[in-house]
C-alpha cells in the first residue's frame, strides 16, 4: 500500500536524540534482518543483519502516519509554528537557493537535483549548526 517505512539504524540514532524512539518503537516492529531470495532461481538478492553493526542495531518497521503525528506531536509541543503551502524566499542577491545543488548542503537547506530552478513549495526549519 505504500504507507509503510523502515527506519533505519541512523535515523533511530537521530531520533533518539530528540527524544522520539521509545514511543516510535512502540507504535512499530522492530527488525533484526532483511532477507530476499529470487523465487525462479533461490538466488539470495539481499541479506542484511543489523547484528552485523554492533550490539542492538536494529530497523524499525512503521506506519507513515505514526510517524507523522509523533513528529507532528512534537512540533506542536515545541511551540514550532507549522506553515502549509509556503514558498521559498530567493537569496539575498534575488537568485533562487535551489538553482545549483551543493555537495554538501547545511542544516535548513534544501537542494534540488534536477537543477531546473523551479521554486519549491515547502517550508524548511533551520535546525542550526551544532556547537
Amino acid at each position: 500500500m505504500g504507507s509503510g517505512l523502515l527506519l533505519q539504524p541512523t535515523g533511530l540514532g537521530v531520533l533518539a536524540e530528540l527524544g522520539m524512539v521509545e514511543r516510535l518503537m512502540s507504535l512499530g516492529s522492530p527488525i533484526d534482518r532483511i532477507f530476499g531470495r529470487i523465487a525462479s532461481s533461490d538466488r539470495v538478492v539481499l541479506d542484511v543483519r543489523y547484528s552485523a553493526l554492533g550490539k542492538g542495531w536494529r530497523a524499525l518497521a512503521i506506519h507513515r502516519a505514526a510517524l507523522f503525528g509523533t513528529l507532528h506531536d512534537a512540533v506542536s509541543a515545541a511551540g514550532i509554528e507549522i506553515v502549509h503551502s509556503a514558498r521559498s524566499n530567493p537569496s539575498s542577491d534575488g537568485r533562487s537557493p535551489w538553482r545549483r545543488p551543493r555537495a554538501h548542503p547545511t542544516a535548513g537547506g534544501i537542494a534540488d537535483p534536477t537543477g531546473s530552478g523551479e521554486s519549491l513549495a515547502t517550508t524548511s526549519i533551520d535546525c542550526g549548526r551544532p556547537s
